[in-house]
């Protein structure tokens, strides 16, 4: 990770997470997908997992490789990434019910929390670059602390979908039904992903409902993007990575060049930090969100919403639904159970 390579890859795939986290939280109904398809639940698990492997792999090459030199600094990167591809993995297991236990929703935000707390303490030559590495193990914290805030709602909250939900995996298992969660289908993946793998073509319904019979509805329980946190986690994971791009393009290209070396340490290096480097990414992000949202809901007005003529309503917004339209004060399980005679 100490070259500009080493900065621009985990930033670029930073970049890319956070970009999906924040068109997931879109309430926009051509974005729907990325709240309910298989391959979009599990992408989140599968880009640690992947990376989190590549990058051990590649750190422990670089180190035996070019001149057989295994450092303390090598190390530390390994620790990071394979700490990331057992998070991944973990997440995994823990979507698909193999590991049921709430608690094991705390790894993934654990993991973040790790690697917040190794670069806290990742010594630097310049206060700048200290800084720097403060500041991303800041972001990290937001994004485990959001994260862990969006699974237990999901885990917990919007108590009617989670009932529904429950019954409808009661339902099936007294009918023999197979066990969704020991089996992982190859749908929705772009072409260009799938190589020699033919994706499993499913009528949408029957993909949805094998999502909400196999897969843990803390991942994708709709009451989570009525919060604010799928936001705060888009928002962090982003600006993580557009500054993991600033550090590498800042101290490993020849741009780091011009910095003036007073500029490097204190107490210059953190007014450098946060006027030069933090503030224009911040109002640059910030816009750009601003301006993605906005158009996002103006597609959908304009191209998706005047086809269907409705709103994405959660579980909770039909239920309060239907309460108004019968006129009268029924408890919410007989309006779940009379959902379930339709």
């Amino acid at each position: 990770m100490g070259n500009f390579h080493g900065h621009a890859i985990p930033g670029t795939l930073m970049i890319i997470l956070g970009l999906f986290y924040f068109l997931r939280s879109l309430r926009v109904s051509f974005l729907r997908g990325l709240r309910t398809r298989q391959f979009w639940i599990s992408f989140e698990a599968l880009s640690f997992a992947f990376y989190g492997g590549i990058g051990a792999i590649g750190e422990f090459l670089d180190a035996l490789i070019p001149n057989s030199n295994f450092s303390e600094s090598h190390l530390d990167h390994i620790h990071v990434t394979s700490a990331l591809c057992v998070v991944g993995i973990v997440e995994l297991l823990h979507l698909y019910k193999v590991l049921e236990n709430p608690a094991w929703g705390l790894v993934m935000p654990g993991g973040l929390v790790f690697v917040a707390t190794l670069f806290t303490a990742h010594p630097q030559a310049y206060d700048l670059e200290t800084f720097a590495h403060q500041l991303t193990a800041l972001l990290f914290w937001v994004t485990a602390i959001s994260r862990a805030l969006e699974i237990f709602s999901g885990m917990y909250l919007n108590q009617a979908y989670l009932r529904k939900t429950k019954l409808k995996n009661a339902t099936w298992r007294r009918k023999g039904g197979k066990v969704f969660s020991r089996n992982y289908y190859l749908m929705d993946i772009p072409r260009v992903l799938c190589c020699c793998f033919s994706p499993r073509v499913r009528d949408p319904k029957e993909e949805e409902e094998e999502v909400q019979l196999g897969m843990n509805p803390g991942y994708f329980n709709p009451i989570i993007f009525n919060t604010p946190f799928p936001l705060i986690s888009a928002a962090s994971m982003f600006f993580n990575g557009v500054w993991w791009w600033e550090m590498a393009v800042a101290f490993f290209s020849n741009d780091g060049k011009d910095i003036p070396e007073d500029e490097k340490m204190n107490p210059m290096a953190t007014h450098y930090a946060y006027s030069h480097q933090v503030f224009p990414h911040f109002v640059w992000v910030t816009l750009f969100f601003a301006f993605v949202t906005i158009m996002a809901k103006f597609i959908d007005r304009r191209y998706f919403l005047a086809e269907n003529q409705h709103y994405e309503f959660s579980e909770d917004d039909e239920v309060e639904f239907q309460m108004v339209r019968l006129g009268s004060q029924h408890n919410l399980n007989t309006v779940i159970e009379e959902e379930e005679d339709v």
